[in-house]
């Protein structure tokens, strides 16, 4: 608490300041499609402006020329594949024949949160189009972190576990087998 007199004006008495608050407000910009967009930024609270310019203007826009969208993580909390945006469609269908690049920087998706957390926790099924439950044109370059807990998590989401047979009689063991494989995944996703 500080107090600060102020100067009083004519006719009023003087006030006294006994709490100021400081806030932080963040502003994330809404997802908008593009026509023509072939790529897919995305983004989170940890995107510094420099590593945001970096790839906006000088690698998307001047060195490659491509048109792209810009998703923010943070904004959103989700990349599940069946996550509805504002305009009604789903994330998989906004991602379709698109590469989406993923900036790995560890952020916390609420302030009071002690979890750090990647946009890569948040894919439920991995980004490999088998069982990822966006479609087989979407494209996934993951950018960034080199820490080795993260290249694990990416190992589990990417290879075929050591557990699962290859082998199936029929069609209908298959899809039980990749019904349970898909189940545990996400489970692993919302841990």
């Amino acid at each position: 608490v500080q107090v600060v007199q102020e100067k009083p004006k004519d006719g009023m008495p003087p006030m006294s300041v006994i709490q100021r608050r400081k806030l932080e407000f963040i502003c994330e910009p809404k997802f908008v499609q593009k026509r023509h967009s072939k790529v897919v930024l995305v983004t989170s609270i940890a995107t510094t402006k420099s590593q945001y310019e970096n790839w906006t203007k000088h690698v998307l826009e001047d060195t490659l020329g491509l048109e792209y969208e810009v998703y923010s993580i943070s904004r959103y909390n989700s990349l599940d594949p069946f996550f509805k945006l504002e305009t009604g469609k789903f994330l998989r269908d906004v991602f379709k024949n698109k590469l989406v690049i993923l900036l790995m920087e560890k952020f916390k998706a609420n302030p009071r949160d002690e979890r750090w957390i990647t946009p890569i926790d948040l894919l439920p099924f991995g980004c490999m189009h088998q069982c990822s439950g966006f479609e087989p044109t979407t494209r996934w370059l993951v950018v960034g972190t080199n820490d080795e807990i993260h290249k694990k998590m990416l190992r589990t989401h990417l290879i075929k576990e050591a557990t699962v047979e290859g082998d199936y009689p029929d069609i209908s063991t298959f899809q039980k087998s990749k019904a349970r494989i898909l189940e545990e995944r996400a489970d692993k996703g919302r841990a």
